[in-house]
């Protein structure tokens, strides 16, 4: 994603913010389109399209995207998905694309949550806070 890197612990949803669903980190977005950062394989897409979890082909590791916040109450609406279930995706592919003006007229955050929710032995290193644009490393994960 494009936009801006933060802290878990600052999401306005206290399960996530607790590390509940897993490690990782909050990004708000600057820019509507969210991309495959890897090559590898979609494990689910929500069935309200706020949410994906993507398996990456090289070693496994799996992390969730989750737009928003309440946003499954939306039953879809505000999202708009490029894959489905079991599809193999490629670096660059568009996964999904948020309707930013849709949401704020309705009064919902858009605050992206990227979990960890399986990482075992192996921990999240050099997060990089701030500014990011697409491509950039997120962080190390050993």
């Amino acid at each position: 994603m494009k936009g801006i890197v933060k802290p878990l612990k600052e999401s306005k949803d206290e399960a996530f913010a607790q590390g509940l669903s897993g490690d990782g980190v909050l990004i708000t977005p600057a820019y509507n389109k969210i991309i495959s950062p890897f090559n590898g394989k979609v494990v689910i897409v929500f069935e309200t399209n706020h949410a994906i979890i993507l398996r990456r082909e090289e070693d496994g590791l799996a992390f969730i995207i989750h737009v928003g916040i309440d946003t499954m109450k939306l039953g879809g609406g505000g999202f708009h998905v490029y894959v489905k279930d079991g599809e193999d995706v490629k670096v660059g592919d568009i996964l999904m694309e948020i309707d930013f003006p849709y949401l704020e007229t309705i009064g919902y955050n858009f605050d992206t949550h990227i979990l960890f929710p399986s990482l075992g032995c192996r921990k999240i290193f050099n997060i990089r806070y701030g500014e990011i644009d697409y491509m950039e490393p997120l962080c190390e994960i050993k």
